[in-house]
């Protein structure tokens, strides 16, 4: 007998910003997704420090220019979630002035119902940080301190290459 998750509602959201690690947690969330018959929603976030110190003085062809990056991925995503019979809803948001942890948060709480949050332990600002990713470090402590019912799943490295991890 396998044993049962029950899902809270809602969608899994996945935040992606196009890093090795940030596909590994969309697989993953594909995977759950598929076994729990939810859908995933890839939100991603322009302008934010997370992308790298240079793009904090961004101007707006450059803006223009990530998201045309960022709609290729996003199409690959739409891609993949079919190939696996699973709904993929893709949101972009601007940090402005905020970092990307903020942008996402305030999305978070907009949100009437998620069954979760998945993340890479680290994305494309990751330098000298061994665990945890500076953005998924403040994610998984502002929702704990703001006391939002959203459970947050970080996906270590090279998670989906291992056997069985995200394959259905």
């Amino acid at each position: 007998m396998q044993p049962t998750i029950e899902s809270r509602g809602g969608p899994i959201i996945a935040a992606m910003d196009g890093s090795e690690a940030s596909w590994d947690a969309f697989n993953y969330a594909v995977h759950l997704a598929a076994h729990l018959g939810l859908t995933v929603e890839v939100i991603t976030v322009l302008g934010g420090r997370s992308v790298g110190y240079f793009y904090a003085f961004v101007d707006e062809q450059l803006l223009v220019e990530q998201a045309s990056n960022i709609e290729v991925v996003f199409e690959k995503a739409r891609d993949l979630g079919r190939q696996r019979g699973v709904k993929v809803r893709t949101v972009m948001r601007e940090a402005g002035k905020h970092r990307s942890h903020q942008a996402i948060l305030e999305y978070l709480k907009g949100k009437e119902e998620v069954a979760m949050l998945v993340v890479g332990s680290y994305g494309r600002g990751y330098h000298d940080r061994h665990i945890l990713g500076s953005t998924t470090e403040k994610l998984i402590r502002n929702i704990s301190r703001d006391g939002l019912p959203i459970p947050v799943v970080v996906v270590p490295p090279s998670f989906c290459s291992w056997p069985q991890a995200c394959s259905l």
